[in-house]
């Protein structure tokens, strides 16, 4: 047999590495920071405008109200008021700079979706009253998913195992990713968790990716704004970035892919 053409075996060789090349998609940080006070984090115009970019999925932070009702805000303390030990009643009397009132999670599920294809990616804050309300947080986000039939539009972080856990049994078609390094990536496939969601750095310094990997985990990667890291994690291998610049995070991605072709 003779050998084949260098040309063609250069293309053989791209073509493998585009087709190995699986990225799943732009996270918007808290739906997206614009620095447009018209847009919020975490706000219903904030997940339009992800919507808008069409990004894989528009991340959001959850808590849980003193009267059990999951709200979407990143903070603990909003002008004063501790959220666990305030009723939504009196939060929702609160504005954000655009007017609109702090959602709750219903209501951000409900405009997911009205998109047909973003994912929303329910970041569970941990209780800093007890590790039994970050399972509480978990059982009342199960009840708001199942009772708008969105399973299959919604996907979990969390740093809290026992949350994790707990919407594992609730909804275990429900695509889980874990915040945190002290769980093997063996121990979370075992466990039936998709992946491990990560601060960038931590890659390489407290966990194996090439591991994760290994053991069939998605890995993505927090809150990467700067282009040339963007690149480094594509070169890792994540599935996912989160970033606060999903515009330009498309951008790279366009550029990184046709260099992958050649």
């Amino acid at each position: 047999m003779k050998p084949l053409p260098i040309l063609i075996v250069a293309c053989i060789i791209s073509m493998q590495a585009f087709a190995q090349f699986s990225y799943n998609g732009v996270v918007a940080h808290r739906c997206g920071i614009y620095d447009d006070s018209t847009k919020p984090e975490n706000s219903i115009a904030a997940l339009r405008e992800a919507m808008q970019l069409d990004c894989y999925a528009a991340e959001m932070d959850v808590h849980l109200t003193k009267d059990l009702v999951p709200v979407v805000l990143h903070d603990h303390d909003i002008n004063g008021l501790d959220v666990e030990k305030t009723d939504f009643k009196e939060l929702s009397a609160l504005r954000l700079s655009n007017g609109e009132s702090i959602p709750t999670l219903d209501q951000f599920v409900k405009e997911t979706l009205k998109h047909p294809r973003i994912k929303l990616w329910l970041d569970l804050k941990r209780s800093r009253i007890s590790k039994a309300r970050d399972v509480l947080l978990a059982e009342f986000v199960a009840d708001v998913i199942e009772i708008n039939h969105a399973a299959g539009r919604m996907e979990a972080i969390t740093p809290s195992f026992d949350a994790l856990i707990k919407l594992k049994m609730r909804i275990p078609a429900m695509k889980l990713y874990y915040i945190g390094v002290d769980k093997t990536p063996e121990t979370l496939r075992y466990l039936g968790i998709d992946g491990v969601n990560l601060q960038h750095e931590r890659y390489g310094k407290e966990y194996n990716i090439t591991e994760a990997q290994q053991q069939g985990l998605l890995t993505g990667s927090y809150v990467v704004d700067d282009p040339k890291e963007m690149v480094r994690q594509l070169d890792l291998g994540v599935q996912f970035i989160t970033t606060n610049k999903p515009a330009l995070l498309k951008e790279v991605l366009k550029t990184y892919k046709k260099s992958l072709s050649k």
